[in-house]
């Protein structure tokens, strides 16, 4: 809670820029938590640009082109610790994550690596048939359907009023493409 008014025996001029940027990290707080809270949007999170930006250079075909949605960056935010940490820890907590799974809270890299390769060898050296499929979304979140992936978020206990908050944001959304030319 910060007194910035008029009857302040503080000069404008006097408060730090730490002050400023605290008061200002609080106004985006206390947004940010209200709308969490209360399952809102603000209107411009709804305003999206998308970069496009070369996987060859020179090549301008569709599928060679990487799409990237810049979103508000406090929406980003939100979305990164709601939908990303919490619900990381949560699974964690929650014993929902198997325990070969890449990318888990105590898990190193080379755990993944070591798995799979302990996998493949073992197939081969006792001569069973082995069907390998990886189902990970690196690269790939643009194609993440996200009416299922808040299901999935539902279905995991994930509360209410952020999703309507994430989906009402995501579902009123207007795209403008900037490229190099503007």
């Amino acid at each position: 809670h910060y007194n910035i008014s008029k009857e302040s025996s503080a000069d404008e001029n006097e408060l730090s820029v730490q002050f400023k940027a605290g008061v200002i990290l609080g106004i985006i707080y206390g947004l940010a938590s209200a709308a969490t809270h209360q399952g809102f949007y603000l209107e411009r999170w709804t305003k999206v640009t998308n970069v496009m930006i070369y996987k060859e250079p020179g090549n301008y075909n569709l599928e060679k082109l990487r799409v990237i949605h810049l979103f508000e960056a406090d929406l980003n935010l939100m979305v990164g610790i709601l939908f990303g940490r919490r619900a990381m820890y949560h699974a964690k907590d929650n014993d929902l994550i198997h325990k070969g799974q890449g990318g888990r809270i105590g898990g190193e890299c080379a755990d993944v690596v070591l798995t799979k390769v302990l996998h493949i060898t073992m197939a081969h050296l006792t001569k069973t048939p082995l069907g390998n499929f990886e189902s990970h979304a690196a690269s790939c979140f643009d194609r993440i359907v996200m009416r299922v992936a808040f299901l999935v978020f539902k279905a995991h206990g994930a509360p209410d009023k952020p999703l309507q908050m994430s989906e009402a944001a995501l579902y009123n959304a207007i795209h403008g493409i900037r490229t190099g030319y503007g």
